[in-house]
């Protein structure tokens, strides 16, 4: 039986790929887990068993480029 969890992530890097005429292609946004040791936050249990990690994707769409920014709550889902 797989369990569904949250962990509160951080943007960490965003780095912009262009080709050589100088065209952006894409972003390579990398995320980090947010870590806490206070009980009552919601990162609490994740922070205690999964103290490091992180999420990297590569966004080829243009209308996010530059927006994904700050912090998200990210919900991991088994996929059936």
């Amino acid at each position: 039986m797989s369990k569904t969890f949250k962990a509160k992530f951080y943007v960490q890097n965003v780095q912009s790929f262009t080709d050589p005429q100088g065209k952006k292609l894409c972003e390579k946004v990398t995320l980090a887990p947010i870590q806490s040791s206070d009980p009552n936050s919601p990162n609490y249990s994740f922070s205690q068993y999964t103290p490091s990690g992180g999420i990297e994707m590569t966004i080829t769409n243009p209308d996010l480029w530059g927006n994904v920014v700050g912090t998200y709550l990210i919900d991991f889902t088994p996929a059936e």
